[in-house]
């Protein structure tokens, strides 16, 4: 009898643990979102051989809060706003907003070819760096307008965290120490090298 209530009250505790944590992360996000930056330091990078540029922006607030926004364009088919947030050092909270299109197969009257455009939005929610929460939407269109209001009325949807989670983790990690044009590119250097 002993044993089973011991069972039941860690899996009460177990069931409230990602609450609680959500609760911290929103009032963490929630101080970044409202305050104001003590300290900004932004580091443009392009590079040589690939088709990627974009910009990291750290900024600094009170209470060991951090945020990192990475925004880029790999090639002309697509890029993203990557907001990353910290408290202590340790990533809490990641937003990523995504987009890219490809020809759809069809042409206008005209003769134009037509796009498919897609946007993404994903949201990680992190304990001790590993992905407890991962929500994600996402709308398609040819009408690139009526994406984004389609996106703004999608449902997110609790997915299971994968390869891309981690390799976004990674990337919120190293971003926080990033100095220079060099730094940033090593980040997406270090992801694209061959696993053996």
């Amino acid at each position: 009898m002993r044993a089973l209530f011991c069972w039941v009250l860690l899996g009460m505790w177990a069931g409230a643990e990602p609450e609680g944590r959500m609760a911290e992360i929103r009032k963490w996000y929630d101080a970044v979102q409202e305050g104001k930056a003590t300290a900004e330091r932004g580091i443009k990078f392009e590079a040589k051989d690939e088709p990627l540029s974009g910009e990291v922006t750290v900024r600094e607030y009170g209470e060991g809060l951090k945020a990192v926004t990475l925004s880029y364009s790999a090639g002309d088919h697509g890029g993203a706003d990557e907001h990353y947030y910290y408290r202590e050092g340790e990533l809490f909270f990641v937003f990523l907003e995504q987009s890219m299109w490809v020809f759809a197969g069809q042409e206008t009257p005209e003769g134009v070819s037509i796009t498919r455009d897609t946007l993404t939005e994903q949201r990680l929610y992190l304990e001790k760096g590993a992905c407890f929460r991962l929500l994600r939407r996402e709308a398609s269109g040819t009408d690139v307008e009526k994406v984004s209001a389609l996106l703004k009325k999608a449902a997110q949807k609790e997915v299971k965290p994968d390869d891309e989670t981690a390799e976004v983790i990674g990337r919120g990690q190293s971003l926080l120490t990033v100095k220079t044009a060099g730094e940033v590119l090593k980040v997406f250097a270090a992801e694209l090298e061959p696993v053996e």
